[in-house]
């Protein structure tokens, strides 16, 4: 039997935290207009929001942050159309719009990623002892602070993993593989 998490209505599915440290309420109905105006759009059931994929000309990354609280979970569409599915008790901080070579997000939690491909601009979700670069996959990444390891879980396409001590061990897996970093031994294994 599965324990089914309610979520009662009135409570925060999610907070988006805004690079000026303004917080929103996501599923706060009165708060999207405000979203609207910071060049966020709200999508449908205000469980995911999707940011906008106009091209822009920003020369830097302006970061955002979600923070899912325990109990929820929240969907969130990148500028460059990537889906991430945040599970409870997870913060991810990522730009409003990626500039440079690089899209790059950082992940405390779990989230699913499934990332629009682009060989020229490599996906990284950085976490405190693992970073997982890709060009365009599925996959899972579990990285709560509190346990002894993190986990990267291939779906499909291809995922290089970087771990250990200043990320310098590089493994690479493939789809229906998992990649484990374990804090105590501070080792890497794939299975």
């Amino acid at each position: 039997e599965i324990a089914q998490t309610v979520i009662e209505p009135g409570k925060v599915k999610a907070l988006l935290v805004l690079d000026d440290g303004r917080e929103i309420e996501l599923g706060d109905r009165n708060a999207s207009q405000g979203l609207e105006a910071s060049g966020i759009v709200v999508v449908s059931d205000s469980s995911r929001i999707k940011y906008n994929q106009e091209e822009g000309t920003e020369e830097k990354e302006v970061m955002n942050k979600i923070i899912v609280p325990t109990g929820g979970e929240y969907n969130l569409i990148l500028s460059d159309g990537t889906w991430v599915y945040l599970n409870a008790e997870s913060v991810i901080t990522f730009p409003k719009k990626f500039v440079g070579e690089r899209r790059e997000i950082i992940l405390e939690g779990e989230a699913y990623f499934h990332v629009t491909a682009s060989k020229e601009h490599p996906f990284i979700v950085k976490t405190k002892d693992m970073d997982v670069m890709v060009t365009g996959t599925e996959f899972n990444v579990k990285a709560y602070p509190d346990e002894m390891n993190v986990q990267a879980t291939l779906l499909q396409g291809a995922v290089t993993v970087f771990s250990g001590f200043e990320k310098k061990e590089k493994v690479e897996i493939k789809p229906n593989q998992q990649a484990e970093w374990y804090r105590d031994s501070v080792k890497v294994r794939v299975k």
